[in-house]
């Protein structure tokens, strides 16, 4: 039986795949992981086959996760999920021993051969248009996005948890937060975004649009 993880912030992403897993029967799910962090501090990580890995997630990221399993040797096979059409993001992701990069925005139905691809060794890089950044951070694009519409990191934080389901106190919890503060944050992302307030599906397609889930 293929031992596969799921680590991605949006549940919507996350049931997906589910779906197309269940559908093999040599396949099985032995955890599901909503940010990087818990995904290392997990034992199923080291037992696994494959992991699907998205990049930007709280507290740590795809990429610092990639560094973390190089480094202890972990011997999962690793396929990127992501919606950064980047290609300097697939090459520092190959660099890091991922074994694909795939985007979100692709048809995923195609996802099981790709595992039984990967498993026999194969490697499975998406051709990406996006011309490589001149840039040397990682992450250019969302930091010319924070940019473009005045946000910070923490309000794109915020942005990405509450297209995730989670409620304000909830998303106070999990960012060591008081609600007041979330409450603020919400209230100045709608602001700058130009957005009806607490309106979450314009929000959610927003943040769909440009890439943050």
């Amino acid at each position: 039986m293929l031992k596969i993880i799921i680590t991605d912030d949006h549940p919507i992403v996350r049931q997906g795949i589910t779906e197309l897993i269940n559908s093999e029967p040599s396949f099985t799910i032995t955890g599901q992981f909503d940010d990087g962090q818990l995904l290392l501090q997990s034992s199923a990580l080291v037992e696994a086959d494959i992991l699907f890995l998205d990049l930007n997630m709280p507290r740590t990221d795809g990429l610092k996760v990639l560094q973390q399993i190089r480094d202890k040797n972990i011997k999962v096979k690793t396929i990127v999920l992501t919606s950064y059409a980047s290609e300097k993001l697939a090459v520092e992701c190959r660099k890091l021993g991922a074994s694909a990069y795939l985007l979100k925005t692709n048809n995923i139905e195609n996802l099981i051969l790709i595992i039984k691809d990967v498993m026999k060794g194969e490697t499975f890089f998406e051709a990406i248009s996006t011309p490589i950044s001149k840039e040397d951070n990682q992450f250019t694009y969302l930091d010319g996005f924070l940019q473009k519409y005045r946000l910070t990191k923490r309000e794109t934080q915020i942005i990405k948890l509450i297209c995730a389901g989670y409620s304000s106190s909830d998303i106070a919890d999990k960012l060591a937060l008081s609600a007041f503060t979330v409450q603020t944050h919400r209230k100045n992302i709608f602001k700058k975004l130009q957005l009806e307030n607490s309106n979450t599906a314009s929000l959610y397609d927003f943040a769909s649009k440009n890439g943050l889930i």
